[in-house]
């Protein structure tokens, strides 16, 4: 899974987009449908938790070499019961484990003050927290876990055909395929057809109570226009 917690906002304003077609037989339209609308949003169905709408980015190395190691006062090395979790937490953030922590410190908040020092500790302290409760450190990393894309939806666009309802997702970087497996398992008399569409692939998944099965994968074709289509495979 790739770690937005370490993007800029910038970065990851810049990802590219996806396109992800929800569709339901008419006969099987329910207040699921409710959802859908000009408010939707991801949090609704998972919420972020609280205290995860802090800064991500190149911060979060200058704010865990802070708290981890006490202002540079303490080696983690030497609390074996807390080791472990701090080894994990420097691999999921992408930095190789320190020869010297004292060293680490120093290096990653030279030229500092000793109010950006305790700027800096207050969000190590937050990050090592929510990683404890959740394998994330910041709301990006959050939406990107439980989610599958690292913000919310950018637009929603509702398709109705004779048989069949579809709403349009458009996120960045990934479509939310953890986000529809719980709405699934919310709705489980539901059958989803899930159409996924970036600039390579085109693939199509069958959704039902939690279980996902892809059916049918073909490459990309956006010479004519880059609207995505809602499916026509016949499935309902």
């Amino acid at each position: 899974m790739q770690n937005y917690e370490l993007m800029t906002p910038n970065e990851i304003n810049d990802l590219s987009k996806v396109y992800t077609t929800v569709q339901f037989s008419t006969e099987q339209i329910t207040n699921c449908l409710d959802l859908f609308t000009k408010d939707f949003s991801f949090n609704k169905v998972i919420p972020i938790p609280e205290n995860y709408q802090i800064v991500h980015g190149p911060v979060i190395e200058k704010a865990l070499a802070t708290y981890l190691t006490n202002f540079g006062r303490n080696n983690p090395q030497m609390i074996p019961e807390n080791y472990p979790i701090i080894v994990e937490i420097l691999q999921y953030a992408g930095i190789t484990i320190p020869e010297d922590f004292n060293v680490w410190f120093r290096e990653c908040t030279v030229n500092c003050d000793v109010e950006t020092w305790k700027r800096f500790y207050q969000l190590g302290q937050q990050y090592y927290e929510n990683y404890k409760r959740t394998k994330t450190f910041t709301a990006v990393g959050f939406c990107g876990r439980f989610w599958g894309t690292p913000s919310d939806v950018i637009e929603v666009i509702s398709h109705t055909t004779k048989s069949t309802v579809g709403v349009v997702l458009t996120t960045l970087a990934k479509p939310p395929l953890p986000w529809l497996v719980v709405l699934s398992e919310m709705y489980p008399a539901l059958n989803f057809v899930i159409t996924i569409e970036d600039s390579n692939v085109i693939v199509t998944y069958k959704l039902h109570w939690g279980s996902l099965e892809k059916i049918h994968e073909e490459l990309a074709s956006w010479t004519t226009d880059n609207e995505p289509k809602l499916n026509t495979m016949g499935i309902f």
